[in-house]
């Protein structure tokens, strides 16, 4: 069973056609408006120049490691 809520304000077809187009408009220009959002990262660049270098001496001590079993 459909329930329908009914707007407070009684309001004939025409009416609530144009309130919603209102409503509508105006969620769409505070959209455009809004300036734009910086994409989301959650490491900074020093975040990943850390990461590069722990990366790096990882690898410098599995070659240390390979060349002192040799």
């Amino acid at each position: 069973m459909r329930t329908e809520r009914r707007c407070p304000v009684k309001m004939n077809g025409k009416e609530r056609l144009k309130a919603l187009i209102e409503t509508v408009y105006l969620a769409y220009r505070n959209v455009l408006a809004a300036p734009p959002k910086p994409p989301r990262t959650p490491f900074t660049r020093e975040d990943i120049q850390e990461h590069e270098r722990q990366k790096a001496l990882r690898a410098l001590d599995a070659l240390e490691k390979r060349m002192g079993d040799a």
